[in-house]
């Protein structure tokens, strides 16, 4: 059955007498409400199926003016609509037959468009209630889930979600760990009736044997282990646990990368304590060890992300006027300390750092070390460029709903300097590279480059910014093959849409990603041109890896940064039907709130179409993307050749490897020529032992196929084989023991 999940302050005696009542309420809960109780005599009928009666009478004397009069009071209730445990049929009933029902290749539930329940949702209780409606169709016996946040968004649709838990060998029957990539998200319109359903959701994980109940002896005991590990830390760090007397203040919840933790209080009490301020102690459920510590400016439970403002963005500000690495002027907040100069935004929790120091600490004790500089000329003009398009981005989602990655004013690091846990290369440069990293003390990390010009570009800091807020609100799936390509085309997709809107300067025609470098690495208006697949079986196009752990320099991870320019490619042939900038940016911002992790290419077609009717796009419009979804093979098969015909004038280009080892993981790549420089792209991943793809001809006398292999040693090594130009099909056979392999690193 579903679990409740509320959010509550909640109180754990230090004799820890009383267990806590934590925001996950792990068992099983009936549909429907309470019955009320009534303070004074009436006759209180309950013919009705839903538990709450229809109407009761009060009969009672009072005294007007000095007399007794007798009154009597009919008081109605509105009754709510009973859940029931709906099939897809009762769901198309509810919808007139034109609800959206759709599935994963395992048969579960991904997206239900349309109402769901007539039971009215206007808070978590209540949409823990819904879920009944759809127990069966999710196989939701013995499934517990936490409530995790509830978003907005910008046309008044709510949407809650809610992650799946499961207990562990260490804690039989405690829900302490969430399920990867396993959330579920209620929509509702702002009257409160239920609007879609999506849900990755895995019920293989069910605990049969039901969970524990929040007072039982095996729930106490876990969160007197856990109080003794947050005792001990902050005995360690110079502190102690928070109390008030006789009680330990402390909450339950996921943290921000969606573990469950019991989080205590803890203050300094020595003078060299390391400890800043109030600061929250997150200690993981599953295995007692602490995962994360937060810095609160005050001590509220109730606060979602309560982070400290004061200790690292107390700070006086001015503007000051730099010209940027384009050669614009612009005005940026900075403060001052005794090296100089540095870019902070206090109003934004915003700061910038260098990576290679602040980054690189053996544990997340980082120390925040701000680059400084004497005077506005002095200011490295990439740096400038940096935090003056991180303002940009920030801006524009806070101005749609989004405030910060988590949406909850999540403080940010910009490191500058791409830090990748080696040093710099023997010429002092960093990696060409920009990327969303992580979350650590409370802070959404960014790295950017300082030696290449890939950190002038405003589309890639869009890009950035919007894998951490799909990261930081539950619609990041695993990174390979579909999902993984699906997660970096929403990145493109909006990254590029507000570059359109914000920067005159950006190209309009191409749809370039990363032209503000020289040197652009994708057009979402001619995929071809990069050697990536305008649709699914396309030539460049990348069937899926069998590997799920992969590495990128194997396979690109199933392709996710060759397939990710499909859906791109849709979203441009939208535009050129007719859809403005702004019209496609409010579709898959949108869209945002609604995605779950495990989303592939047919969900984000269909919560696009939700999406565009929810923002009252014409259903000519609809119509129009919908086709564009069909042409693009949106819903066609990801892990075979078999469907796909070769485009007319294009080479098949297939290789067998024979006698690899079983224990390796293998695939093919090509090194062609795109836009004048060579690059290799990666042709295919490993598929029963033979590589197979789909190409344009290629006339180069010194092309050469490339076999990626990672061994058990944990290596990726390569062979290259040279085959010349390729202007017909191409099949190759493979002996592994022929080929020589070197270490790639």
């Amino acid at each position: 059955m579903w679990a409740c999940a509320k959010k509550k302050t909640h109180i754990l005696s230090l004799v820890l007498c009383a267990a806590i009542i934590g925001s996950a309420v792990t068992f099983a809960i009936p549909a429907g409400a309470e019955e009320p109780t009534v303070g004074v005599s009436g006759v209180i009928p309950d013919d009705t199926d839903d538990g709450l009666p229809d109407t009761f009478t009060l009969e009672d004397n009072i005294e007007i003016d000095g007399e007794n009069v007798e009154v009597t009071l009919e008081i109605s209730f509105p009754q709510l609509p009973k859940i029931h445990d709906n099939s897809e049929e009762d769901i198309q009933y509810l919808n007139d037959g034109k609800a959206t029902i759709l599935r994963y290749d395992n048969g579960e539930i991904s997206f239900i468009g349309g109402k769901f329940t007539d039971y009215k949702v206007t808070n978590y209780e209540e949409a823990t209630d819904a879920l009944q409606a759809v127990n069966t169709l999710l196989n939701g016996d013995d499934i517990c889930v936490m409530a995790v946040r509830a978003d907005e968004a910008p046309n008044g649709d709510v949407y809650y979600t809610f992650a799946q838990l499961t207990d562990n060998e260490a804690h039989p029957g405690v829900p302490c760990a969430v399920v990867p990539n396993a959330f579920i998200k209620v929509g509702v319109d702002k009257d409160g009736n239920t609007i879609s359903l999506t849900s990755s959701l895995d019920p293989t994980m069910q605990n049969k044997d039901g969970y524990v109940d929040q007072d039982s002896p095996e729930m106490t005991a876990v969160l007197k282990d856990t109080l003794t590990t947050a005792q001990q830390y902050a005995e360690e760090h110079g502190g102690k646990v928070v109390d008030t007397g006789d009680e330990i203040l402390v909450d339950f919840r996921l943290n921000i990368s969606n573990a469950v933790c019991v989080i205590y209080y803890i203050e300094p009490v020595t003078e060299d304590s390391d400890i800043v301020g109030y600061t929250e102690l997150f200690v993981n459920i599953a295995d007692n060890q602490v995962f994360d510590h937060v810095a609160v400016s005050e001590i509220d439970t109730q606060t979602w992300e309560n982070n400290d403002n004061d200790v690292y963005f107390d700070v006086e500000t001015e503007d000051m006027e730099f010209t940027d690495a384009l050669g614009n002027k612009v005005t940026l907040p900075v403060a001052k300390n005794e090296n100089g100069y540095y870019f902070i935004s206090p109003e934004r929790k915003m700061v910038v750092v260098d990576s290679f120091t602040t980054f690189n600490t053996a544990d997340t004790n980082f120390i925040l070390d701000p680059v400084e500089f004497a005077t506005a000329e002095d200011a490295p003009k990439r740096l400038v460029t940096v935090f003056s398009n991180m303002i940009k981005v920030y801006d524009f989602y806070a101005d749609n709903g989004i405030r910060s990655l988590d949406g909850r004013g999540m403080p940010l690091l910009i490191g500058y300097g791409y830090y990748n846990g080696v040093d710099r290369d023997p010429e002092g440069r960093d990696m060409n590279n920009c990327g969303y990293t992580s979350v650590v003390n409370g802070f959404g990390c960014f790295m950017f480059t300082d030696s290449y010009d890939l950190s002038n570009c405003l589309d890639i800091t869009a890009h950035e910014y919007t894998h951490g807020i799909r990261v930081c609100t539950n619609c990041h799936g695993p990174y390979y093959n579909n999902t993984g390509a699906v997660e970096e085309s929403i990145a493109d997709i909006l990254g590029n849409l507000i570059e359109l809107q914000l920067d005159p300067t950006s190209d309009t025609e191409k749809w370039y990603i990363a032209e503000a470098s020289g040197d652009p690495m994708r057009s979402l208006a001619d995929p071809h041109m990069f050697a990536q697949p305008e649709y699914i079986g396309d030539i460049n196009f990348v069937m899926n890896t069998r590997y799920q752990t992969g590495t990128s320099q194997c396979d690109d991870n199933g392709g996710v940064h060759v397939n990710n320019s499909i859906l791109p490619y849709v979203v441009y042939q939208m535009y050129e039907n007719g859809l403005s900038y702004e019209q496609l940016y409010d579709i898959f911002r949108y869209s945002l709130d609604a995605y779950v992790p495990m989303c592939e290419y047919k969900e984000v077609a269909e919560i696009t179409k939700f999406a565009m009717s929810r923002l009252d796009i014409s259903e000519e419009q609809i119509v129009k993307a919908d086709e564009l979804f069909d042409n693009s093979n949106l819903y066609g098969d990801t892990k075979s050749w078999d469907n796909y015909e070769k485009p007319e004038g294009m080479v098949s280009i297939e290789v067998k490897l024979e006698n690899a080892p079983t224990d390796c993981q293998w695939s093919c790549g090509i090194l062609k020529k795109i836009q004048g420089s060579k690059r290799v792209v990666f042709a295919t991943s490993d598929k029963n032992e033979v590589a197979k793809y789909y190409s344009e001809p290629i006339e180069d006398e010194d092309c050469t196929l490339t076999i990626f292999m990672m061994k058990s040693d944990g290596g990726v090594y390569t062979s290259t084989i040279n085959v010349g130009p390729i202007t017909s099909d191409l099949s190759l056979s493979k002996d592994y023991n022929d080929l020589e392999f070197e270490r790639l690193y």
